[in-house]
């Protein structure tokens, strides 16, 4: 919010059908914003927001406009969900969490393209979770119409966990990057990341503290550790940061156990060296 307009906790969002979309937003909102009071679900024409109050998916504004926060997406289809809205422009410290960015990918390919947005799904890392808080928003929106708020603060617990899981694993990211390996295969960057037991950090928080640090900004390729083989084999992992690399040319070497079939992920063998994963990469990427 502006710093003169502090939030009143009032959500306005549309009536009739209820979409995943406004309960995630509400939901985030609860978590990282403030705390929700009361959800009102309104026609358009009774859309009338008192200063400090937020706007979800209705309103065909985006921004604060005399103290009222509008986040809706409707007013153009290129525009990414409400509730991806909410945590671009009111709750930044939401994206510190990858397990809750790939729910805003899904929610958002749901929301604007139906059925569609489940490929989505597909290309989410952190499946089990997404799978359960995405059957949970499901079954959490007949209770949404009748009993907003409620709704709300169901989703919103889950969210709580997470962030508090979060901050409370920080020093460890920390920790983990201090001990990492910058290298150069050609003109890409590639991160190495310890074994936990080299720098100290247990075991509990190793993956979720790995899945965080591949979402470094300016890093093309992350070589890791494979979490289903209990770290004790290495993976390589695109995070995204350069849309046209691919290790699909390594797939059929006999040190790769496996290669996703988008092209982002290989895990090797267990017997393969740091050195023989960084000649995989460079046979991958040139």
């Amino acid at each position: 919010m502006t710093q003169d307009v502090m939030p009143t906790g009032v959500v306005w969002t549309h009536a009739g059908h209820a979409h995943l979309d406004e309960l995630f937003a509400s939901a985030i909102i609860d978590a990282y914003v403030t705390a929700v009071t009361e959800i009102k679900r309104v026609h358009e024409d009774e859309l009338k927001p008192n200063m400090g109050d937020i706007v979800v998916d209705i309103g065909e504004k985006i921004g604060c406009r005399r103290g009222v926060w509008y986040l809706d997406h409707h007013q153009d289809k290129e525009i990414k969900c409400s509730a991806c809205l909410v945590v671009k422009n009111l709750a930044k410290e939401a994206l510190k969490d990858p397990y809750l960015q790939d729910m805003l990918k899904i929610v958002d390919g749901l929301d604007r393209n139906g059925i569609a947005g489940l490929n989505n799904l597909l290309q989410a890392e952190h499946m089990q979770y997404v799978r359960a808080l995405i059957f949970m928003l499901n079954s959490s929106l007949d209770v949404f119409e009748r009993d907003p708020l409620t709704a709300v603060k169901q989703i919103s617990r889950t969210l709580g966990e997470r962030k508090r899981f979060v901050e409370s694993i920080e020093g460890v990211i920390n920790k983990l990057r201090k001990n990492c390996v910058h290298k150069k295969v050609g003109n890409y960057k590639v991160l190495i990341v310890p074994h936990f037991e080299q720098c100290g950090i247990g075991k509990e928080f190793f993956e979720a503290s790995q899945n965080m640090l591949q979402r470094e900004s300016g890093i093309d390729v992350i070589l890791g550790w494979n979490p289903r083989r209990e770290f004790s084999s290495r993976r390589i992992y695109l995070p995204g940061n350069k849309k046209e690399l691919s290790l699909e040319k390594v797939k059929d070497r006999k040190e790769v156990e496996f290669c996703h079939p988008k092209g982002f992920l290989v895990n090797v063998k267990k017997e393969v060296s740091l050195e023989t994963c960084m000649n995989l990469i460079e046979e991958a990427l040139t």
